[in-house]
C-alpha cells in the first residue's frame, strides 16, 4: 500500500500544505500509532555514526529522556515509489516489535520531507565489526557454550518474528548489533516483510550473496525459511569471525551455494551438536530446514547440558570482550568491516531496495547492478 495523502510519493506541486504539515495524519498512513510520535525540536542531534542512501545516522538525545538514542534521517523526496513502500513496511514491522534481542524502535518525527526514526543505541557497535576486531587481535575462538548463548539470542528474536509471520531477510552479522553488556540484538527491519502463507514468488535476490539461501539466488518460491539458512550462514561466522566464501567475489559465493551446492567447511573443533544443527539448517531444500522453534529448543537443550557438566565442558574460550577485540583509537560506534561494507545487501526486481556504500554516487545517478541470473550466465559462459 503506497502513501495516499502524505507527500511522500507525490511531488511538491501535487502535495497539499494541510497533509504536509499534520504528522498524526502521516502516522495513520505509515501504519505507526501516533503515540511513537515526536516532535523534531525535541530531539537533539550528537556525533555521526554512518550514513545511507536517504540519509544519516547520529547519535541522539530526546528532551525529557536521558538515554542516548539513535536518530536515523531519511530523506523521503528521495525514495522512488518501491523505496517508500519498503520505507513504510520497515516502520509498520519494526514499531510492532517487542523482543529482548531485537533493537527497539523508540518513536519517529515526521515532516513533508523528511522523517527520523529512532531507536535505541547499541554501543557494542556490530557484530561485524568485532569478528573483524578479533581476527585483527588474532583472538581466540569463541567457546561452545558463549557460541550457544549469542546463537540464542539471535535465534529467538527470529523465532518470536516468525512466530509474527515476519520475515527478515537480510540477516547477517552486519545487522546484529551488540548491546552495552554485550547482548546481542536483531536490527535493520528495512526488507522484512511479512511470510506468505506458503512458498511464493517474492523479490528475487533479496538480502546479501553470502547469506542468501539457495531458492532466493535461484528467483524461486521461498518462505521464511530462507532466514533459517541465512542464521545458519551466520553461526558460521560466530564460530570463526569470517565472512562465508571470503575468497570468492560476492556472485561467485552465491554461484558456489545455489548451483554447486557448496558450503563453507565447519571448524573441527566445533561440537558435534552445533555442526549438525548447521548443517540441517543450510540444507538445499527449505523444507528439510528446522524451524526457529526447533532451533531455540536444541540450543536451549545444549545449553542446559553443558550447565549441567559445568565450565569444563566449555571446549573453548569464552567470547572475546570488547577489550579483547577493540581496535586502537576506535571509538565505540558501530563500523563495518571494509569487505562487507564494500559488498553492502542486494535487492532486484521489484519492491526492490538496494543499502549506499561510502563510495556509491548520489542515489539519482546510481545504476541498478546486474542481477543474479546475469552474472551466473557471464561466469558460465567463461
Amino acid at each position: 500500500m503506497a502513501f495516499k495523502r502524505f507527500h511522500f510519493l507525490r511531488s511538491r506541486k501535487d502535495a497539499t500544505s494541510e497533509s504536509a504539515a499534520d504528522p498524526a495524519a502521516a502516522a495513520d498512513e505509515l501504519g505507526v500509532s501516533r503515540s511513537w510520535l515526536v516532535a523534531r525540536s525535541d530531539v537533539t542531534l550528537g556525533r555521526k555514526i554512518g550514513s545511507g542512501t536517504f540519509g544519516a545516522v547520529y547519535a541522539c538525545n530526546v528532551e525529557g529522556s536521558e538515554e542516548t538514542l539513535v536518530a536515523k534521517l531519511v530523506d523521503v523526496k528521495a525514495m522512488r515509489a518501491e523505496d517508500a513502500d519498503l520505507f513504510r513496511l520497515e516502520v509498520k514491522i519494526w514499531s510492532d516489535l517487542d523482543h529482548p534481542s531485537c533493537v527497539k524502535f523508540k518513536g519517529v518525527c515526521l515532516s513533508s520531507d523528511r522523517c527520523v526514526l529512532l531507536s535505541s543505541l547499541c554501543a557494542g557497535g556490530s557484530l561485524a565489526s568485532r569478528h573483524v576486531a578479533c581476527l585483527h587481535k588474532n583472538a581466540a575462538p569463541v567457546g561452545t557454550g558463549t557460541f550457544v548463548q549469542m546463537a540464542l539470542a539471535v535465534a529467538s528474536a527470529m523465532s518470536y518474528l516468525h512466530g509474527r509471520q515476519i520475515m527478515h531477510r537480510d540477516l547477517k552479522s552486519q545487522n546484529v548489533l551488540i548491546g552495552e553488556l554485550g547482548e546481542l540484538q536483531v536490527a535493520d527491519f528495512g526488507l522484512a516483510q511479512f511470510a506468505p502463507r506458503e512458498k511464493a514468488l517474492l523479490t528475487a535476490e533479496t538480502g546479501s550473496y553470502r547469506w542468501m539461501a539457495p531458492e532466493v539466488l535461484r528467483h524461486e518460491p521461498y518462505d521464511e525459511k530462507c532466514d533459517v539458512y541465512s542464521f545458519a550462514m551466520l553461526c558460521w561466522e560466530m564460530l570463526t569471525y569470517r565472512v562465508p566464501f571470503e575468497q570468492h567475489q560476492p556472485v561467485q559465493a552465491a554461484f558456489a551455494m545455489a548451483i554447486e551446492n557448496k558450503r563453507p567447511d565447519i571448524p573441527a573443533s566445533c561440537h558435534p551438536d552445533v555442526k549438525q544443527l548447521l548443517e540441517r539448517s543450510w540444507r538445499e531444500q527449505s523444507e528439510a530446514r528446522p524451524s526457529f522453534a526447533q532451533v531455540c529448543d536444541e540450543l536451549q537443550s545444549l545449553q542446559n547440558a553443558l550447565r549441567s557438566r559445568g565450565a569444563a565442558a566449555d571446549g573453548g574460550a569464552s567470547s572475546p570482550s570488547a577489550a579483547d577485540c577493540a581496535e586502537s583509537g576506535s571509538s565505540g560506534a558501530p563500523t563495518l568491516s571494509a569487505q562487507a561494507n564494500r559488498e553492502g545487501s542486494s535487492h532486484a526486481g521489484n519492491g526492490s531496495k538496494r543499502r549506499s556504500r561510502p563510495s556509491d554516487p548520489p542515489a539519482g545517478h546510481m545504476k541498478r547492478p546486474k542481477s543474479y541470473n546475469t552474472q551466473l550466465s557471464e561466469l558460465r559462459m567463461g
